[in-house]
């Protein structure tokens, strides 16, 4: 894998943080290859990334455990991520189900209290 993504290491289009493990693909690179996914190609990507966030977000039970602190550091990590993958959703015109894990998620950022997804939630659930 390392050889493969190498050249798009090259020119910046990918990166890697090996310390907290994460892999960051420029939005170029992202853009590009949504115009070459097939519809349910994209619903199927969306959904996993629905699944990932979901995992990784921050929830109000977490914070009886590990502390408010932690739990908007986390949040504050997280929920640019989950307004992009909301806001690619919308530039997509996709036909998406409402998931539990998806409504989770939305309910999740509503608790952290960020004030995007007023706007987004009446689009998609108005």
């Amino acid at each position: 894998m390392q050889q493969s993504i190498r050249p798009l290491q090259n020119s910046n289009l990918v990166s890697l943080d090996r310390k907290i493990g994460i892999i960051k693909i420029h939005r170029v690179l992202q853009d590009s290859m949504m115009t070459r996914l097939g519809e349910k190609q994209k619903i199927d990507a969306f959904e996993t990334v629905v699944q990932l966030l979901h995992n990784v977000f921050p929830t109000k039970a977490m914070a009886q455990t590990k502390g408010f602190h932690e739990v908007r550091e986390l949040g504050d990590r997280f929920y640019p991520h989950v307004l992009a993958m909301l806001n690619r959703f919308e530039q997509q015109h996709m036909e998406i189900r409402l998931s539990p894990e998806l409504y989770s998620l939305i309910e999740n950022l509503f608790w952290q209290g960020i004030p995007f997804l007023n706007c987004f939630w009446i689009k998609l659930f108005g």
